[in-house]
């Protein structure tokens, strides 16, 4: 299929690219970047599936969590210790000896995130919107889509005349 819509696989294409470097720079702003592990693991794919054409998003499973936050209890304690102490590390948070260890802070950390949950930052939705506050990407997938639909008819055109 992907091969009668060259001009609308291109524009998704670009309309990954761009919605990756913007859900990027929101991440970067909410300030959701510790490692850099998920913001590296951000990617897209157009896929070429029985119903079309679409572009999937890919990345770290915790980007769910950050997204869409977590609710009190839905994360066990010890599950959150090694990651919490690992973001610890990543944004130079070092215990002061005389009162805490590493361990401990991240345990009280992950005690009170198993409480209360996380936040929502809304992260996904908010990139979305402003990928498609910009008309000229819609009228660029458009263009290519009506482009790809009229070489489809003309080839078919062609077919019946022979």
């Amino acid at each position: 299929m992907a091969s009668n819509y060259i001009n609308t696989h291109r524009a998704l294409e670009q309309l990954g690219i761009d919605y990756i470097s913007i859900l990027k720079k929101i991440l970067v702003s909410d300030d959701k970047v510790a490692t850099g592990n998920l913001v590296r693991s951000l990617r897209y794919e157009v896929i070429d599936g029985s119903n079309g054409l679409f572009l999937e998003i890919f990345a770290l499973d915790y980007l769910k969590d950050v997204d869409e936050g977590t609710k009190a209890g839905a994360k066990s304690v010890d599950s959150l210790i090694e990651p919490i102490k690992k973001w610890m590390t990543a944004r130079r948070i070092a215990p002061n000896p005389s009162f805490k260890t590493k361990n401990r802070i991240a345990t009280n950390i992950s005690k009170k995130i198993n409480l209360v949950g996380i936040e929502p930052t809304y992260v996904v939705k908010r990139s979305q919107e402003q990928l498609l506050k910009n008309v000229a990407n819609l009228k660029k997938l458009t263009t290519a889509a009506k482009m790809d639909i009229e070489q489809v008819i003309n080839d078919a055109l062609k077919n019946l005349n022979k």
